[in-house]
């Protein structure tokens, strides 16, 4: 994707590797929208808002920074069309934005503002006018987002491959550690190590079910604990909504406006509530999976500490949770909002009724009303997280079995196939040992390697290089 084709104007800044999502304007009619937009900001790396110099920023802006402030990872504040103002009163109108921001919209007083004219940019864009891009303010913001997406973004993607790479060194060293000592023991002495080992493996075995368990009860907890969330969303919603109708009618509203009054509301608190459930469900399985990782990691530590010990090889337990980690995929809800009530009820000819039995009959048939569409929305909202968090476990739990039985595997797998070597092919056991040899000083010399990386890394930044993200260098 380029961010101009259509207009045969390229972007610099996507060569880089960088994805831009352009989501819904602030305040779309369609709530929906605004609710995508806002359920996107934590995945993403950084948010541009773009508010408009002419005219300035609005109320619903500055509400919408204030809600969303605390979830982006970092946010870029663009003044665009400041080509519709004079030129000696853009200052003044970045100061301005900044200030109502800073105030109003609690901003961090360090956030980037840029000022542009995104038409005087593609106007140079496709004219190939260089100054004149500059001019435009754009050249200044492509800069400071190739800077940090491209640069910042990129030195972590390489720390974090580093420090797996690292990991699997070390799995690879200790697994040719393994089979180098089990050649060179005797036969017997290797089966009598491997049998012990055998003995350790049920106990390991009993410790992976007992970690499916634990699992399986925190599933459990966590969808009870959402079920009760749900119930008590539904409860403060029919209150509110309750509360909302009989101050209009006590406010002489007639059904209609009472329906579009309690229409509105019902929209703030259910895309509100939305939000909310996505951040603290989230939140809370990322906690409680954590734990499992942990404990995934001992686990998988104690196999191979206890092979090590049985062969008398020195162990260097991992520095960080490399053993297994966590892969939560995002709570993407997707709701069935029911957002009008009806609009054509019952009772249309209430209006022929004395006033007070009418005023009785419109309260009820609101409230049934009410009732129905709280219930509605509160079951898709808990359905939908639901089927997510459900998703979850099942994705965390399957590969957490997988790894920690793979680490059980391949542990006593490495002993197996130098005791099946011996046995059947033992005038191959000394070239067997060189070639171990060989292979265990390369992943030395890669080790050392990435070790000496990891130390520059820390102490100079790494140079812009234009590669997609994510990627490697061959």
């Amino acid at each position: 994707m380029r961010v101009a084709d259509r207009r045969g104007a390229p972007a610099e800044l996507l060569e880089y590797g960088v994805v831009l999502i352009d989501t819904p304007g602030v305040g779309s009619t369609h709530r929906h929208q605004t609710a995508a937009a806002d359920a996107i900001l934590p995945e993403c790396d950084a948010a541009l808002l773009v508010v408009s110099a002419d005219p300035p920023i609005t109320e619903i802006e500055i509400e919408y920074l204030a809600r969303i402030r605390q979830t982006v990872a970092r946010l870029i504040i663009v003044l665009n069309k400041i080509d519709m103002i004079e030129p000696h009163e853009r200052e003044k109108a970045a100061t301005f934005l900044r200030k109502a921001l800073v105030d109003h919209g609690g901003l961090d007083p360090a956030t980037p503002i840029f000022s542009l004219s995104a038409r005087d940019a593609l106007r140079a864009a496709e004219s190939a006018d260089a100054n004149g891009f500059a001019a435009s303010g754009f050249a200044e913001l492509e800069k400071h987002l190739i800077q940090f997406l491209a640069t910042e973004k990129r030195e972590k993607l390489n720390a974090a491959v580093a420090r797996k790479a690292a990991a699997l060194i070390a799995q690879l060293e200790l697994a040719t550690e393994i089979v180098l000592k089990s050649l060179r023991l005797p036969v017997e002495d290797l089966e009598q190590r491997m049998a012990t080992f055998d003995e350790a493996a049920k106990r390991f075995e009993v410790e992976r079910q007992n970690a499916n368990d634990f699992l399986a009860g925190d599933r459990l907890r966590a969808l009870q604990k959402l079920d009760a969330e749900a119930e008590q969303l539904r409860a403060e919603a029919r209150a509110i909504l309750e509360r909302g109708l009989d101050q209009a009618l006590a406010a002489g509203k007639n059904s209609d406006d009472a329906r579009k009054l309690l229409t509105a509301t019902v929209v703030t608190f259910f895309d509100d509530a939305l939000r909310k459930v996505i951040r603290k469900v989230g939140a809370r399985i990322e906690e409680v999976l954590r734990v499992h990782q942990r404990r995934a990691d001992k686990l998988i530590t104690l196999v191979r500490k206890t092979a090590a010990n049985l062969l008398e090889i020195p162990f260097r337990a991992p520095e960080s949770s490399e053993a297994f980690e966590a892969k939560r995929e995002p709570f993407w809800v997707t709701t069935a909002r029911t957002a009008e009530l009806n609009p054509i009820p019952p009772g249309a000819f209430d209006r022929f009724l004395p006033a007070p039995m009418r005023g009785r009959r419109m309260r009820k048939r609101l409230l049934e009303e009410i009732d129905a569409v709280v219930i509605r929305n509160t079951e898709n909202l808990r359905w939908a997280t639901r089927q997510n968090l459900e998703d979850t476990f099942r994705r965390f739990g399957a590969e957490l079995d997988e790894r920690l039985a793979m680490s059980l595997a391949a542990t006593r797998g490495a002993m197996q196939k130098a005791l099946e070597q011996r046995k059947q092919h033992s005038e191959q056991v000394d070239p067997e040992i060189a070639t171990k040899h060989k292979a265990l000083s390369r992943l030395a010399e890669i080790a050392e390697t990435l070790t000496h990386q990891d130390k520059a890394r820390l102490q100079s930044p790494a140079g812009l290089q234009k590669a997609p993200l994510p990627g490697l260098e061959e």
